[in-house]
């Protein structure tokens, strides 16, 4: 099956489940979640992705490459629209950018951000929840398996400019540095800037799921 058929079907259950369970929800608390399959062949390597998830290709020739996700960067944009009005909130009322999450201004901003995902009009995200439209919204990619040398998959809960890195600095530290002292290192800085005044974020830390394809134990 091809990979959107296989999110397809996920779609599919989680709606099962909400009418097994009489789940009647609004926008904003509907299933909202990120998915990324990868599907290595003989010859290449198949990439799907629905919701923010960063994907990092790199290349033997050397070269590193995001691929441009525009959910991501859609999602992106709206919680650094909530972001910014929170430290403006916290300079106002002299308080730390993390308490400012539970005022209402901030509460509505985030149920009408999270209420655009999976809508047909301008400035929707698509995101893996309840409708099987968005799925033709993932991005999909191939790749010759003896061209590429790592393929980086990471959610959100990487938050990689804590390191002050980039995409692409962020790909050669992984090259040299193991993936849990990296996953630990991000858990630090968040634990030393629990009030979040450091680097302002909507929590002070979030799940992470960290995956590293290395195709030269492949080939």
């Amino acid at each position: 099956q091809s990979l959107e058929k296989c999110v397809t079907l996920i779609i599919g259950k989680i709606n099962q489940f909400e009418i097994e369970n009489n789940m009647k929800l609004k926008d904003y608390e509907t299933p909202s979640s990120a998915i990324a399959i990868i599907r290595i062949n003989n010859e290449e390597t198949e990439l799907f992705i629905l919701g923010d998830i960063l994907a990092i290709v790199g290349y033997t020739s050397k070269k590193v490459k995001k691929i441009n996700n525009p959910n991501q960067n859609k999602i992106k944009a709206y919680d650094d629209s909530v972001i910014r009005k929170m430290i403006k909130i916290a300079k106002k009322e002299k308080i730390n950018v993390i308490d400012t999450i539970n005022n209402p201004k901030i509460q509505k901003k985030l149920q009408i951000n999270r209420s655009k995902k999976n809508k047909k009009y301008l400035g929707s995200y698509y995101v893996c929840g309840t409708n099987p439209k968005a799925v033709k919204k993932g991005i999909y990619c191939k790749f010759k398996n003896n061209i590429i040398e790592k393929i980086i998959l990471a959610t959100d809960g990487i938050d990689y400019c804590l390191l002050n890195d980039n995409e692409i600095s962020f790909y050669q530290r992984l090259k040299s540095t193991s993936l849990n002292q990296v996953i630990n290192s991000i858990c630090e800085k968040q634990i030393e800037d629990n009030s979040c005044n450091k680097y302002p974020r909507l929590k002070k830390e979030d799940d992470k799921t960290l995956l590293i394809v290395n195709f030269k134990s492949l080939i």
